[in-house]
């Protein structure tokens, strides 16, 4: 058995499953929140769109992002959330589309919330869409770590090509 052909193995194995385990951490508390949530009546505070440069090294880059915030009652209780999207996210990918979105909620308006039974304190107003490049990331990942066990159950049966 050849360790260094192992070793590759493993570390193709662990990469996958790093990024595999990596998506499935940052997308599962939304999946959650989307899956699980209630609608309750909520009455818009303010609403507003911001577009910004990013930092001094990423000159060309800006980010975009709406806030409406909004309060709510849940089992008798009183909530205030500014929270757009599942997850707790505001940023969207173009100033339009923060302007559009910020266009369609005006202060006294009422609206649909969706709340998170157990954290009532976590609400959204809108599915955001999917993210494709997640999907991108899971196939990497997938294609990562099969490769790696493939490779590895090879090299211990004694199977494996010299490259």
């Amino acid at each position: 058995m050849d360790v260094r052909n192992l070793a590759t193995a493993l570390i193709f194995l662990l990469f996958g499953l790093g990024v595999l385990g990596g998506v499935v951490y940052s997308e599962y508390p939304k999946y959650e929140q989307r899956t699980q949530s209630v609608a309750v009546d909520a009455e818009v505070q303010s609403s507003e769109f911001s577009s910004y440069a990013g930092g001094p090294d990423s000159a060309d880059q800006e980010s975009h992002s709406v806030t409406v915030v909004y309060t709510y009652t849940y089992e008798g209780q009183k909530y205030e959330s500014d929270s757009v999207f599942p997850g707790g996210t505001n940023a969207v990918s173009s100033g339009s589309r923060a302007e559009e979105v910020a266009g369609n909620y005006a202060a006294g308006d009422r609206i649909t919330a969706y709340v998170l039974p157990g954290e009532p304190e976590q609400s959204y107003l809108l599915e955001k869409g999917h993210n494709y490049w997640n999907y991108l990331f899971v196939l990497v990942g997938a294609l990562m770590a099969f490769a790696g066990l493939r490779h590895m159950v090879r090299t211990i049966r004694g199977n494996t090509l010299d490259v």
